[in-house]
């Protein structure tokens, strides 16, 4: 059987029950699928209740290796190291790793034993890990650094952070989207125009989402930058006076011809539109941007919104000016060039730039 091209070696905290964690083996899934790739995983300590599977091992159960506490409580614990060093070197040459991921960032004490360091990728999750605080301050920023979208406004200073939408997203839905005759298709369906620049919103909340600054903001694309945009709000089922008064606002805006509402929220409707304009009044889900994005559609919304990163655009809450100078701009822009941008939503892209990143390590070495 030929040599795997790379070698991966995943540190993470411990096997427990966070979303991040799940999202880390459907990572691994793909990691895998990445043909000659081997990836292996070593958690930093378990639980008394914890079970590891026999091909992970547990960093810290060196402290309890047999003999090796003995060692420690008879004043030999400078030898006690030495051999617990010698077994992570051994289990680190059996690895060979052309990568390094530490999940959380924590973890970069077992490197003290590699000669020369890999590339390092360190992934920063929604939530730390029980018991961080056992670890040393975890590494910001590594030769790739990803970043959980919820957590992205702390990472501005970090070059090249790549922001990461929860992998359950479902970010590959928009795919299909990319393609104007799939959106076309999907707009015929609603009974929506097809050949004329689209704007969408969706949501079921008649004031916190701001289904009338949509419509305002529609009125200003029109009347300052002198775009004639068509609008179509998805949402607004609990109750029908809400989609009444949203109608009624877009007559009174000069936009009865140009406006329209449909009940109910889907990834087609989400990725139908030129442009997606979510005017909320609260922070909005990353997740729920996810096929949009994928699909090339630029998104405006407000700054109560975590910072995601390039197609989304922030301004100032209630700015219906700025909000349509931006939707101006993104109807302008180019569709194709924000999907490649995007495409890093998605893990399997991850999976390809760090095999890229231990293809060019192990290259080095030969």
């Amino acid at each position: 059987m030929p040599e795997p091209s790379v070698s991966v070696l995943v540190v993470t905290a411990l096997p427990d029950e966070r979303q991040s964690s799940a999202e880390l083996e459907l990572f691994l899934a793909d990691l895998r699928a990445q043909r000659g790739v081997r990836a292996t995983v070593w958690y930093l300590r378990q639980l008394d209740h914890q079970t590891v599977p026999a091909d992970r091992h547990v960093v810290d159960s060196l402290r309890t290796s047999p003999g090796l506490p003995q060692l420690d409580r008879v004043g030999a614990g400078v030898v006690a190291n030495a051999v617990r060093g010698r077994i992570l070197r051994r289990w680190y040459r059996k690895v060979d790793p052309d990568v390094v991921l530490l999940d959380d960032g924590l973890g970069l004490r077992v490197l003290d034993v590699a000669d020369p360091v890999p590339p390092v990728v360190v992934r920063h999750n929604p939530a730390p890990p029980p018991f961080a605080e056992l670890e040393p301050p975890p590494l910001r920023a590594g030769d790739l650094t990803v970043v959980a979208a919820a957590r992205a406004a702390e990472f501005t200073d970090v070059d090249g952070a790549y922001v990461q939408l929860p992998w359950s997203a479902g970010a590959d839905a928009g795919l299909p989207f990319r393609s104007a005759e799939e959106r076309d298709r999907v707009r015929a369906g609603y009974g929506l125009p097809t050949g004329v620049p689209l704007v969408v919103g969706w949501g079921d909340d008649g004031w916190l989402d701001g289904p009338e600054l949509f419509v305002r903001t529609l009125w200003t694309l029109e009347h300052r930058h002198g775009i004639e945009a068509h609008g179509v709000w998805f949402g607004l089922t609990t109750d029908p006076r809400e989609a009444d008064r949203l109608l009624t606002e877009a007559a009174r805006c000069g936009l009865a011809e140009r406006f329209w509402h449909r009940p109910f929220i889907t990834v087609e409707a989400q990725t139908c539109g030129d442009a997606v304009l979510l005017p909320y009044r609260s922070p909005v889900d990353p997740a729920d941007l996810a096929p949009a994005l994928v699909s090339g559609a630029a998104v405006v919304t407000f700054r109560s919104t975590a910072p995601v990163g390039p197609g989304v655009v922030r301004v100032d809450e209630l700015d219906v000016e700025a909000a349509g100078a931006a939707i101006a701009l993104a109807l302008d822009g180019d569709r194709d060039e924000r999907a490649d941008h995007a495409a890093h939503l998605m893990p399997g892209r991850l999976a390809e730039e760090v095999v890229a990143l231990g293809e060019a390590f192990r290259a080095r070495r030969r």
